[in-house]
């Protein structure tokens, strides 16, 4: 049995926009915002996966890391990785990271048998992604902007409630 939490209400958002107010109450939402990330980042899952990130980082920053001629991990492409992984915090599974030979970083999901999705994230945040459902498959491109793309989430929706 996989246990998931439901999507969030507003699923998807990776980070609030800045504040545009002056007051007190903006500058005590702004640092109780500030307090949530800071304990989200901090979840097991969610720190597994920045680490694992972080470690391919550090070992695939050159050319031919992997001994196969596989591209060095693209700086823009980390950097969107990390504000992917922070975006999905608890609403969904940590992902296994890794990265594609093309020098992009990568995330796969598995939840069960017959239901796996898998996503990379280009430097320039174009996010691809294809999954199994059963008999049925999942894939599209979007771009990472504000908020986790709608296609992505409602593929990480789906395999993520569904029960095995």
């Amino acid at each position: 049995m996989t246990l998931a939490a439901p999507p969030p209400a507003h699923p998807g958002w990776i980070e609030p926009g800045p504040s545009r107010g002056h007051s007190k109450a903006a500058a005590l939402v702004a640092e109780q915002i500030a307090q949530i990330s800071r304990h989200w980042d901090g979840s097991r899952s969610l720190s597994a996966a920045l680490d694992e990130l972080d470690q391919l980082h550090g070992e695939a920053s050159h050319d031919n890391w992997d001994g196969h001629g596989g591209h060095a991990l693209d700086p823009a492409s980390y950097e969107h990785a990390r504000r992917l992984l922070r975006a999905l915090r608890l609403a969904y599974p940590s992902p296994e990271v890794s990265v594609d030979a093309d020098g992009e970083a990568a995330f796969d999901w598995v939840f069960g048998k017959g239901r796996r999705l898998a996503a990379s994230i280009g430097g320039d945040g174009r996010i691809t992604f294809a999954g199994i459902d059963g008999p049925r498959s999942l894939r599209g491109t979007d771009w990472l902007s504000d908020a986790i793309p709608e296609p992505l989430v409602f593929a990480l929706s789906k395999l993520a409630t569904r029960r095995s």
